[in-house]
């Protein structure tokens, strides 16, 4: 099973699908905007009050569990530190232990794709452009 991470944007209508199959596991943390099909909420890095973050959101969460992740500063320096939503998600994929990433964003995630994935060991595909890839590697992983 594959467990993804799956960015404001990049949640695809074909996910329910290969979660059903149990071919992968939904994880996200709505710091912009709640998805509502996700399996596992994240744990937030470097959490802000202007995220869109509810109470509910977190439940069971501690104050010591919205603390800057890890790798929160290297993921800074290669998508860059202005993009602190982007690092955010980043961060807490990593710390939720993702094998994956489905994002929408070509600029600054996409973009450094490669880099990302020799830091994080996380793979990221653009969620439309790469699904067929994305579902590739669920079934290849399952076998």
């Amino acid at each position: 099973m594959i467990k993804v991470y799956v960015d404001t944007g990049g949640e695809m209508p074909g996910l329910k699908h290969l979660r059903a199959r149990g071919l992968a596991e939904s994880v996200h943390f709505p710091y912009e905007q709640r998805l509502k099909r996700i399996d596992t909420a994240a744990r937030p890095s470097k959490l802000t009050w202007s995220s869109a973050a509810t109470w509910s959101d977190l439940d069971g969460v501690t104050w010591n569990d919205t603390g800057e992740k890890p790798m929160h500063v290297a993921i800074a320096k290669v998508i860059g530190a202005h993009n602190k939503t982007d690092v955010q998600h980043l961060a807490s994929a990593h710390d939720a232990g993702c094998d994956a990433m489905l994002t929408s964003d070509r600029g600054d995630i996409w973009r450094h794709r490669d880099e990302l994935h020799a830091l994080l060991g996380i793979r990221i595909f653009h969620s439309s452009a790469e699904w067929a890839d994305f579902v590739a590697l669920c079934e290849n992983r399952a076998s």
